[in-house]
């Protein structure tokens, strides 16, 4: 018998996940956990560039704002996994491994 946990809940995404037998809650919210920091270091990266090529200083500074907020959501995932005494993944492996 098989079980599917709807994973993103949206027009644009029909992501459903298909747990195993074995995978626990805890693995797969550590799964989420590390999925969601891989996105915020990707969005991390791109807002870094976008703030240094940014030519007017009003777009510099909102764009510097967003990438502050998002290296604190670095942080607090990074925080969460070392509670959950899970180890994040390297971003190197993931992105060649998804991609």
């Amino acid at each position: 018998m098989s079980r599917n946990v709807i994973v993103a809940d949206s027009p644009a995404s029909s992501f459903v996940r298909d747990p195993t037998q074995d995978e626990t809650l805890h693995d797969w919210v550590a799964d989420e956990l590390r999925d969601t920091l891989d996105i915020e270091r990707h969005l991390a990266k791109t807002l870094a560039r976008m703030a240094k090529a940014a030519a007017a200083a009003e777009a510099r500074q909102a764009v510097a704002s967003h990438l502050e907020s998002a290296r604190e959501r670095i942080g607090l995932l990074r925080g969460i996994l070392s509670d959950l005494n899970c180890v994040p993944v390297d971003p190197a492996y993931v992105s060649a491994t998804l991609w």
